[in-house]
């Protein structure tokens, strides 16, 4: 017999017939358990429990994980001072105590058992497991923090820590949630589909039970997003692939073919083993991670193909391509130039990034064919070239911008195109090899393609992995690939061929005075403007500067250095008290941008000099003064 108010604890035997246990049970809120009561629907599947708001969002956003491997113990208690709530048992973990309830002594008890077995019984995979960081999320494809929208539409957006590995999307609470491996839902990507939503970059995950919506930092980070989140989707599927599939002969067949060159073995940008990716066009085979980058450039740049699940696209003359060229001789051809090391596995995305798209969008390292200058020669030693079988020569005349759809001058109407030529001469590789890349098989197309859609500056080779500056005079009357070939006089044309005459172009990071991120941008300097565009071949300016609005150029400060991508940054100040950060890849580039502007301040701006700091002060009885120190040794 119990006295009022008594607090009696119930030892209880583990049973160890029962793994799993869902059900309604109460859950004190709070790390101390010193909140309120709430009925929530439990699930321990003998690997990990969670909780839900209700039975109905079982397959929906979990409140919490506990994974088994961070149970410790499991107490029982009845507290006759609380009716409602008397039957108690606490799970106790690496971090913290769980305090649940039930009406009944036999549901506690069940409960507390079937946990106290799965805790008894838990044997680690590896020693070190239960510090493994991240959990089964540890080396993650992809991490970082994202915004997430609430469970409806007029909910609050809060910022989670997301990670992606595999075919799993996890997001979570806190970063340590993610280094202790407690996510709040995770994703299973197998049967979802992404899209952008076309503001605030923002996009979605769509199940087929539930939206779910995120917002990253910049364009940028969304795009890098959602070409991980399909290639988890792509993941999945090529997994389930593996497990429904009665027949895998294509499937090896494709990768017996492709890996019959040892060099496809392994990924042709990070050197991964195993690479389940391919392009078609480039005819290289691609890691995970790297297919993701490849795929965010756009397939007139790179075709990403499933080397498991795409099984159409193998076809014979295909899987021969990437047996004669390969990653060995596709690299010594886009890499010619580069004297320092490739990227590894491991490296952090935005180098993978950056690597992947200077190597193929900006052919910043490509050997060059000595014929960019002179379309017409390039399109007609394209077109003799395809009779030949000399593969790589003519994967390097794509490159470097030749045209798949050319006309040979002189030659019959039927016979007068590269893949017409390659076809009379039974060069089947070669036709293939152009029909990848864009050309018409049956050489009646007449337009003008190009393997880039808008003309392109002319890229000097670069001997280390920087980012690639183009420094012409602004007199020069070089012109960029594609400049002789009749165009319409377009204003977009007008303007990306005047940036290739500028006094310097090239790719450098920026951010804002309130450095919410850096974000790639084209810049361009000519005139007396700085210009910066999103990419090189935008028509649209991001934003720009006057020269009589600028007041100085210098290095950046040693924390916002900390804090860029590079650490080689410098600053502008303006007459409007706005000052832009810009990040470039070397010290070199930095100077050379640098010296540049203060050209320009100086040859447009009558009585500016070259000052060590300049900004804006307040002065007693005045406010924002411009303020400058021309000399600090004298002091003026």
């Amino acid at each position: 017999h119990m006295q009022p108010g008594c607090r009696v604890s119930v030892i209880q035997p583990p049973d160890t017939s029962k793994k799993s246990k869902e059900g309604y049970l109460f859950k004190q809120g709070g790390k101390d358990s010193n909140k309120g009561w709430t009925h929530r629907w439990v699930t321990f599947n003998s690997e990990e429990l969670k909780y839900y708001r209700n039975k109905g969002d079982k397959d929906s956003e979990v409140l919490k994980t506990i994974p088994l491997k961070r149970m410790l113990n499991v107490t029982q208690e009845i507290d006759e001072k609380d009716k409602a709530h008397r039957y108690h048992f606490t799970l106790v973990t690496t971090d913290r105590s769980f305090l649940f309830a039930s009406e009944k002594l036999d549901v506690c008890q069940v409960w507390s058992s079937t946990l106290l077995a799965a805790i008894m019984l838990y044997q680690p995979v590896e020693e070190d497991e239960i510090d493994e960081e991240g959990g089964k999320m540890h080396h993650p494809d992809m991490q970082g923090f994202l915004k997430k929208q609430g469970h409806s539409v007029l909910a609050d957006w809060k910022q989670r820590y997301v990670a992606l590995k595999g075919e799993a999307f996890c997001y979570y609470k806190t970063q340590d949630d993610w280094k202790h491996g407690v996510p709040i839902h995770e994703i299973k990507m197998q049967t979802s589909k992404v899209k952008a939503l076309g503001e605030k970059h923002r996009f979605s995950i769509i199940t087929p039970n539930k939206e779910y919506q995120f917002q990253a930092q910049s364009d940028e980070e969304m795009k890098r997003w959602i070409a991980a989140s399909e290639n988890a989707v792509l993941c999945g599927l090529q997994q389930f692939s593996h497990v429904t599939s009665t027949s895998t002969e294509t499937t090896n067949a494709a990768l017996e073919s492709i890996r019959s060159n040892p060099a496809n073995l392994f990924c042709a940008d990070c050197g991964d083993k195993d690479p389940a990716w391919a392009s078609v066009n480039l005819c290289i085979t691609v890691c995970l991670k790297c297919s993701g980058v490849h795929r965010s450039m756009g397939v007139h740049i790179s075709k990403v193909r499933s080397i498991d699940l795409d099984k159409h696209v193998w076809t014979a003359p295909v899987k021969r391509l990437f047996v004669e060229l390969g990653n060995d001789r596709s690299n010594q051809l886009w890499l010619r130039h580069l004297r320092s090391s490739p990227p590894t596995p491991d490296v952090e995305d935005s180098v993978r990034d950056n690597f992947i798209r200077f190597k193929y969008e900006n052919r910043a390292w490509c050997e060059r064919t000595g014929l960019e200058d002179n379309e017409e020669e390039l399109d007609k030693e394209l077109c003799l070239n395809v009779a030949t079988d000399d593969l790589i020569r003519t994967l390097q005349l794509i490159a470097c911008g030749a045209n798949v759809n050319a006309r040979l001058p002189g030659a019959p109407e039927e016979n007068c195109s590269p893949a017409q030529i390659a076809r009379t001469a039974n060069q089947e590789l070669q036709l293939e090899l152009l029909v990848q890349n864009g050309a018409d098989p049956t050489g009646t197309e007449t337009r003008a393609l190009r393997r880039l859609n808008a003309p392109r500056s002319p890229q000097m080779p670069q001997k280390e992995f920087v980012t690639s500056v183009s420094s012409v005079s602004s007199t020069s009357s070089l012109s960029p690939a594609g400049g002789n070939r009749s165009h319409s006089s377009s204003s977009a044309s007008s303007s990306l061929l005047s940036r290739t005459s500028s006094v310097l172009c090239g790719w450098l990071h920026k951010t804002g005075h309130n450095h919410t991120g850096w974000n790639r941008r084209w810049c361009v300097l000519e005139g007396k403007t700085l210009t910066y565009y999103k990419t090189e071949r935008s028509q649209e300016e991001k934003g720009h500067v006057d020269s009589k609005e600028l007041v100085s150029v210098l290095p950046a400060e040693e924390e916002m250095c900390r804090d860029s991508p590079t650490g080689f940054c410098f600053s502008t100040d303006t007459t409007f008290g706005r000052k832009f950060f810009f990040c470039a890849d070397s010290k070199e580039e930095m100077d050379r941008w640098m010296d540049s502007i203060q050209q320009l301040i100086e040859k447009y701006s009558e009585g500016k000099k070259r000052y060590t700091k300049a900004g804006l002060l307040y002065k007693r009885g005045l406010n924002n003064t411009v303020c400058s120190v021309t000399d600090t040794a004298s002091g003026t």
